[in-house]
């Protein structure tokens, strides 16, 4: 009889020890802490430009910077937090919201070294199509972000449901996450109004920080293009399509004879005869606003610089 005893005793101190080292405070600045050395070892977040930001822009800057980088680590903690300290059901959104940030901010990392800024949502949103966001999704994931979701779903499995006063309520847990997003808001919005925006950030909060500028993609959005009546009395006999590219180089296109076929329906129509290609021309200038405007008007370079434009001149 004692021996049972004894041994529901070291169960239960057992269990008890277990549930103390997975409490939820403690799981999440655990969590926090290990997501912050492993995006320092493998993204580029920028601690390691924070020298550089103190000789090219002082130590003022370079305090503004650790703070705004402290306090969004501190709200990327609380947002842990707070999924930590609601019940199982309602840890799936957070869940959700975390794979999703890390799966975009990992991918613009692993293509351009970088988090995502406002001008990527904007492409995203309004200049391609689904295919072309397919294609980019699958071309450019970065597979690191599944362990960070790995670690944190464990997480979110084993750290015990609060229970009796510590439970909230629906509207409590509501609350609780619209405090965070707020935060996090508040934060870049402020930082933003400093032009404050190279510091080291944990890729959940450069999501954050990026969707904070909403409003100002918001307002970027041409909205819908306006109908074109076709004005020719005729149909004429022969149609001229102009294709402007940007950034591309003519010895990288597989109509001008690179081996990967780079430009598979100009090849097609180059085939069929219906287009007639000259190769590879020397730009006129290195500013496509200057190119734009001679290719468009055939105007020499006399001109280029001194017609009036409502475009932004080059540097």
């Amino acid at each position: 009889m004692f021996e049972r005893r004894h041994f529901h005793f070291a169960t239960d101190r057992r269990v008890s020890s277990t549930s103390t080292l997975l409490s939820p405070r403690r799981a999440a600045l655990w969590f926090t802490a290990g997501l912050l050395v492993f995006e320092a070892l493998c993204l580029h977040v920028g601690y390691r430009d924070l020298p550089a930001l103190r000789l090219s822009s002082g130590n003022l800057r370079l305090l503004e910077a650790i703070s705004a980088s402290l306090a969004s680590t501190t709200l990327v903690f609380l947002f842990v937090l707070a999924s930590f300290t609601t019940s199982r059901l309602l840890r799936i959104p957070y869940l959700v919201v975390f794979c999703l940030t890390l799966a975009v901010e990992y991918g613009y990392q692993y293509s351009f070294g970088r988090f995502s800024e406002v001008p990527d949502y904007e492409v995203a949103l309004f200049a391609i199509n689904s295919h072309i966001l397919t294609a980019a999704v699958a071309t450019y994931i970065n597979p690191l972000f599944a362990i960070p979701c790995v670690g944190y779903g464990l997480l979110l499995l084993m750290v015990d449901e609060p229970s009796g006063s510590r439970r909230r309520s629906l509207i409590g847990d509501t609350l609780v996450a619209g405090g965070v997003i707020t935060a996090f808001a508040m934060l870049f919005t402020f930082t933003a109004s400093l032009n404050l925006y190279e510091y080291p950030l944990l890729s959940t909060a450069a999501s954050f920080r990026t969707l904070a500028s909403v409003r100002r993609l918001r307002s970027t959005d041409p909205g819908p293009r306006e109908e074109v009546s076709n004005g020719a009395s005729a149909q004429p006999q022969n149609n001229v399509v102009f294709i402007i590219d940007e950034s591309v180089r003519g010895d990288h296109l597989s109509l001008n004879g690179y081996a990967r076929k780079t430009t598979p329906f100009l090849d097609a129509l180059a085939e069929s005869g219906a287009i007639a290609n000259w190769g590879i021309a020397a730009s006129a200038t290195t500013c496509s606003v200057a190119t734009n405007r001679l290719l468009l008007t055939g105007s020499d370079m006399a001109h280029v610089w001194t017609a009036p434009t409502t475009e932004s001149s080059c540097a």
